[in-house]
Order: C-alpha cells, then sequence, then structure tokens
C-alpha cells in the first residue's frame, strides 16, 4: 500500500522514497535533491529503473540520428533527463522531440512531438499501456514510439490527419525495414536504429 505524505511535516525534513504518494509539487522539489533517478507515477513517487547495454544503445542511436535527421529544422531533440508532464504524472522518456525551446533553464517539455521509449523488463506494461495512455492525451504529441532492445521491432502510434490516434499501432520490425515519420517529414532505417545492438541467440 502506497504510504501517503503528512502535509504537516515540511517535505525537506520527510524521509521520501518510492512508493510514497505526494503532492507533484512536492515531488518536484525533493527530486532536485536527489542523486538517483525517479519519476512521479500518478500520485506516487517511482524509482526508474536501471538499464541495460542494448537499451542505452538503442536510445542513443535514436537521438543522434534523430538530431541528424533535425538538424537546422528547429527542433529540439532531448533525452530522459528531461521530463514531459502527463495529467497525472511526470514521465522521462528515453527521447522527446518538440520544437525549438528558447528557455535553457526549462525542466520539461510544454509541446512534445515525438515521444520515444525503449522497453526494459519491468516496463513492459507502463509503457504499452499506461504511459501509451498518458502520452495519446497530450494535445501536441504526434508519434509515440515503443522501440524493444532486444529485436528489430518497433511499436508505433501516429496521429492521423484527422487529429486521432488509431486504435492499434502499426508495428514495424526487421533490420531492412523503415520508420516513416510523416508528422516530421523524415524516415529513420531500423538498421541505422539498432547499430551496435546485440540481439540475443534464437530460443532453441
Amino acid at each position: 500500500m502506497n504510504q501517503r505524505f503528512d502535509l504537516s511535516v515540511p517535505y525537506r525534513l520527510a524521509e521520501l522514497e518510492p512508493g510514497m504518494a505526494v503532492p507533484v509539487e512536492t515531488f518536484l522539489d525533493w527530486i532536485d535533491t536527489q542523486e538517483g533517478k525517479y519519476e512521479y507515477d500518478r500520485g506516487t513517487i517511482g524509482m526508474m529503473v536501471r538499464v541495460s547495454r542494448n537499451h542505452a544503445k538503442l536510445s542513443g542511436n535514436f537521438a543522434y540520428l534523430l538530431m541528424q535527421a533535425l538538424d537546422g529544422r528547429g527542433f529540439d531533440v532531448l533525452t530522459e533527463a528531461f521530463g514531459v508532464h502527463t495529467k497525472n504524472s511526470v514521465r522521462f522518456p528515453d527521447v522527446l522531440v518538440q520544437e525549438q525551446e528558447t528557455d535553457g533553464r526549462a525542466l520539461a517539455s510544454k509541446a512534445p512531438l515525438l515521444i520515444v521509449e525503449v522497453l526494459s523488463p519491468s516496463s513492459l506494461y507502463a509503457d504499452h499501456v499506461v504511459k501509451r495512455d498518458e502520452y495519446l492525451d497530450l494535445p501536441t504529441l504526434q508519434v509515440y514510439v515503443v522501440a524493444d532492445p532486444n529485436t528489430a521491432k518497433l511499436t508505433v502510434w501516429e496521429r492521423a490527419d484527422g487529429g486521432a490516434f488509431p486504435d492499434a499501432p502499426n508495428v514495424v520490425e526487421g533490420l531492412e525495414a523503415t520508420l516513416n515519420l510523416r508528422a516530421l517529414g523524415l524516415s529513420l532505417a531500423l538498421g541505422g536504429l539498432y547499430r551496435g545492438v546485440s540481439f540475443p541467440p534464437p530460443a532453441p
């Protein structure tokens, strides 16, 4: 059961920890004092998971190739230390793209266009269901991508011309395939996105 935060105790003196339910303002103040990585998960403090080499390579490749493709076009490509405020949470996606921001001290995206989450073993449900619902509710978001770090497979929700997201995602898989991002006017080859990622051997 989640512990409730006692508003009568000054939060800087309280022993906050993952699983505690706190106001979002308290979380945002508290996280600035922490060395670890946390997110605000529907009202409670959540600890972000450690990631594998494949996870790090894949998210790094996404950021690098997006920066190359969008260079000089007025976009920011930002990584998981930069936040996104959803209706009930504060998330830190692996990669996001937004229109270029002039406030260099901003701590979160006001208008993300593309969000990429790379799967971890413990994040399958969160990335495919919980975060999907939160992200697709953002009015500026055009594309949400969930990337599998152990096989060349992307699950993609892209806003249609009519403004709505489809009921079912588009699955793009195989190193010869291409991720087409119409909203950004670019395409990324999965062979490049998965460069250096070591796939596990197939099960016998």
